[in-house]
């Protein structure tokens, strides 16, 4: 790695800076450790169940689907964006979108970082890409 690109990097001890502030902000708000969702479905349930649909059963079947995990993977973009959860059967993507869930949770929504553990609820599609997700309500 050149020197460029540490320089670019972020230091352990910085990530672990940001990362208490934004706890801070939860509890400040409460929003930190709740405790009230419920999940009903798991990834690799979900996808034994509908992984062999495609887009337009998904569409006019309209299941509705409640998953929580680990956040593996971020792809933060514009008002819409795609995260990978974790749980403990599989992984499975979700679709969040700012004018389904409105700005302000849509920019809460963008501050969950690599490891939260999160839950979602909302209606199985599939991508132009083929991929089983959950476009969150």
């Amino acid at each position: 790695m050149n020197e460029k690109n540490q320089a670019e990097e972020p230091s352990e001890l910085d990530v672990l800076a940001l990362r208490r502030k934004r706890l801070d902000e939860w509890r400040k708000s409460g929003d930190a450790y709740p405790n009230d969702f419920r999940r009903s479905n798991l990834a690799d349930q979900v996808r034994g169940l509908h992984e062999q649909k495609n887009k337009f059963e998904l569409e006019e079947e309209k299941i509705s689907v409640s998953l929580a995990g680990r956040v593996v993977l971020r792809r933060i973009m514009g008002k819409a964006s795609f995260l990978t959860l974790q749980d403990s059967s599989g992984r499975i993507q979700i679709y969040v979108r700012q004018d389904k869930i409105g700005p302000e949770a849509y920019e809460k929504f963008k501050q969950w970082d690599l490891g939260d553990i999160v839950g979602g609820v909302g209606y199985l599609m599939k991508t132009n890409k083929g991929e089983l997700t959950v476009d969150i309500k």
